[in-house]
């Protein structure tokens, strides 16, 4: 809250403070003692309660100084502290009372000087002035440990978003290595059979790698860069399985800005191929979907290869590490994440995550490597 704005709520408080006492004291004055005027009874009260107004910012932040953290020393501290603040209260609050009385003619009609005025108010209201010290010392305390517990609050989600950043980033590094391994051994395999694929794939993995390291540092990236980063990696896989790799992209154009987890397509493409694709023989089939479904982000990534019944599918690096990160940044929803089988044959794994974006839907859209982002239609990807 700007300052301003707390100086007129401290204001208005204290106003209807000073307002609240006037009609008291003029309901007390008509019934038992005296009458005065409306008027009168008015001022007086919000001049005795604007002059502590005054005090209360230095009361408060004594409270905030001084604060009683719970051990025998510092709460002998703050007793001390607030004894000698009460004292000095007392003996100033009626000298502010004296000077308005001297500035505004109507709250002295019977012209008492300023040092009777003082001394009048210093000895008929000792007790109600230590009491109202008192008072107001128990708001500034209550308002104190308010802040303090937000403050508190603020440190411990601050705490936890570091705690899980730092969470995410080591799972995220565990991944780089992994994809890195796999690919070197599928290298190493071609080297002596066949030296240009080799060659081609090492090129490739070089391009890859400087990709994964210009966004290393991210948690979330737009899902066209890792549409993109995922097809760098699909080209490496495309040198080893020639004609028998096929990639089918559907990503809707509004959804390619939508924020979602660095390296989250990778592994889950390099498992289909693995645990899939290269178990059977044949044409393998890799399809991969994005669309909106109300506020969530819904992903697709589909093989045709000897789907999730087979004991090599269940698991892995890629998917344990997805899952992990996925509930480390949207909670622990296992319905984020679900494997089952494709119709047709396969495996489908499909995620769910909110549906957030870095700009507009309606800022136009990159070109992939080898086709247009498409809406409805499926566009064909043969890796030679």
């Amino acid at each position: 809250m700007k300052l301003q704005s707390k100086l007129v709520l401290a204001f208005i408080a204290w106003t209807a403070i000073g307002i609240l006492y006037g009609l008291q004291l003029y309901s007390a004055a008509k019934l038992s003692g005296p009458p005065i005027t409306l008027t009168n009874a008015l001022t007086w009260q919000l001049i005795e309660w604007y002059a502590w107004a005054l005090l209360a910012p230095g009361i408060f932040y004594l409270v905030r100084k001084f604060y009683p953290s719970g051990d025998f020393l510092s709460i002998i501290e703050a007793l001390g502290v607030h004894a000698t603040a009460a004292a000095v209260c007392v003996l100033v609050q009626p000298f502010l009372v004296a000077v308005f009385f001297e500035f505004i003619p109507w709250a002295n009609p019977e012209r008492g000087s300023f040092l009777d005025i003082y001394s009048f108010t210093l000895r008929t209201h000792f007790g109600f002035l230590a009491l109202t010290y008192a008072k107001i010392l128990a708001v500034a305390l209550v308002f104190d440990f308010w802040h303090r517990y937000q403050e508190g609050q603020i440190r411990s989600a601050q705490l936890e978003h570091e705690v899980t950043a730092a969470r995410l980033h080591a799972l995220q590094m565990q991944l780089q290595p992994h994809f890195l391994f796999n690919t070197l051994n599928a290298i190493a395999s071609l080297v002596r059979a066949n030296p240009s694929q080799a060659e081609r794939m090492i090129s490739r993995l070089g391009d890859l790698l400087r990709a994964a390291l210009n966004r290393s540092d991210r948690l979330e990236v737009p899902l066209r860069e890792e549409v993109e980063f995922t097809q760098r990696y699909l080209d490496i896989e495309s040198v080893r399985f020639g004609d028998r790799l096929s990639v089918h992209l559907e990503v809707d154009p509004a959804v390619a800005d939508a924020l979602v987890p660095n390296l989250l397509l990778q592994p889950l493409v390099e498992n289909s191929i693995r645990h899939g694709i290269s178990k059977v023989t044949g044409p393998g089939e890799i399809q991969l979907q994005a669309r909106a479904e109300g506020q969530q982000l819904v992903l697709e990534v589909a093989d045709n290869g000897a789907g999730p019944g087979r004991p090599s599918k269940g698991g892995g690096v890629g998917l344990e590490n997805s899952r992990a990160r996925l509930a480390q940044l949207y909670g622990d929803d296992h319905s984020l994440l679900r494997i089952g089988a494709r119709p047709g044959g396969g495996t489908l794994v499909t995620i769910r995550l909110p549906l957030h974006r870095v700009s507009t839907p309606g800022s136009p859209s990159p070109a992939t490597e080898s086709g247009a982002w498409t809406g409805a239609a499926v566009v064909p990807q043969s890796r030679a």
